[in-house]
């Protein structure tokens, strides 16, 4: 069975200085490096992390999330994207996904992509479309 899950995920964008990024406890979050002065904690769980010289911000509205999960996730995440995906994981991929900008997390059991939350409703259409004869369910995670 092929499932997309829109998620709902607390995004956290840290920016500042990369000794200040690194010396950040993610606590239980994935950590997710998009620049040297740049990371996202994903699933944060706490208050805003003080940063001393950078700062946090909670992010959670600007993205959208959907899980990929199942046998044929690779599959589905093929047809939707030219963004090769690792084969060691869990990882974290930047790239176009259905057309726009996104960001990826590879996981043993799902593939997570976020894209911009006025895109959403896009990569599900696509999603939707590309993965037909996969059988995809939908559902909320």
């Amino acid at each position: 069975m092929l499932e997309l899950l829109q998620t709902k995920l607390r995004v956290v964008r840290c920016l500042g200085p990369a000794s200040v990024l690194d010396s950040l406890d993610p606590g239980t979050s994935t950590t997710c490096r998009v620049a040297a002065d740049e990371l996202l904690l994903l699933g944060w769980d706490g208050n805003l992390p003080t940063l001393g010289h950078g700062l946090a911000l909670d992010h959670s509205d600007a993205f959208a999330a959907f899980a990929f999960k199942g046998d044929r996730a690779d599959e589905a995440f093929s047809r939707l994207s030219e963004v090769e995906l690792p084969d060691e994981r869990p990882a974290f991929v930047q790239g176009a996904v259905a057309t726009v900008p996104a960001k990826v997390v590879v996981e043993e059991n799902r593939i997570l992509v976020l894209v911009s939350s006025s895109l959403g409703h896009h990569l599900r259409e696509r999603a939707l479309e590309s993965c037909a004869d996969l059988e995809l369910v939908e559902g909320n995670a």
